[in-house]
């Protein structure tokens, strides 16, 4: 059940009329959140895999959101946040190497996500709508992938170096994720010291 602005631990300026972006700066209480959430998840993972606990890198936000964090005009559809491991040498990552989950980010400034008549013509996504508008706050993907890298790897040159490479590959019809994920910003949610450090753009190999 959606909270009441009544009960008394509510912004007054927290909006109640869903958009389709928010641009309310993303703030350092934004992130921990997002790393909270996302600690979480690597929770439920660690319970059914062990293994991956001591494997983890890094987890980031990506995308349109942490694009938002650092220019503060494009604005806010939801978070993408993506954590990562180091890979086990002839070993396959868990869900097939493709993992997609959504969360609730909660009560914020950030208000709640718009949907279009376009999202809802398509009968799938209009399904996972009917879930998403029941959220307090906006929508948190939360994606997981394993590396090619060491166990104690620093994060930002591990994930960095795949960024890189997706940056790097030449345009055809079906691109890798470290291609969408290099197109706009990554920053840093975790581990806890490194909180919001920018890993994308890399000077390197400029992201567009």
């Amino acid at each position: 059940m959606r909270r009441s602005r009544a009960a008394g631990n509510i912004d007054d300026m927290t909006p109640t009329t869903p958009a389709p972006r928010s641009f309310a700066a993303i703030t350092r209480t934004d992130l921990e959140r997002l790393a909270g959430i996302a600690d979480a998840d690597a929770q439920r993972l660690y319970a059914r895999y062990p293994q991956w606990r001591e494997r983890f890198v890094g987890t980031v936000l990506a995308q349109g959101a942490a694009r938002h964090l650092l220019d503060g005009v494009t604005g806010v559809k939801d978070f993408d946040v993506w954590t990562f491991f180091a890979r086990i040498p002839g070993a396959r990552f868990p869900f097939g190497g493709r993992r997609k989950v959504h969360r609730d980010f909660g009560i914020s400034s950030h208000g709640r996500q718009l949907f279009s008549d376009d999202d809802r013509s398509d009968p799938v996504l209009a399904a996972k709508i009917r879930t998403w508008e029941g959220f307090d706050g906006r929508r948190v993907d939360l994606m997981m992938r394993d590396l090619a890298c060491g166990c104690a790897a620093d994060p930002r040159r591990a994930i960095g170096d795949w960024l890189r490479e997706g940056a790097r590959t030449p345009t055809r019809p079906a691109m890798p994720s470290s291609w969408w994920l290099a197109q706009k910003a990554v920053v840093l949610l975790s581990p806890p010291e490194r909180l919001g450090e920018v890993i994308w753009p890399d000077r390197e190999v400029p992201a567009p």
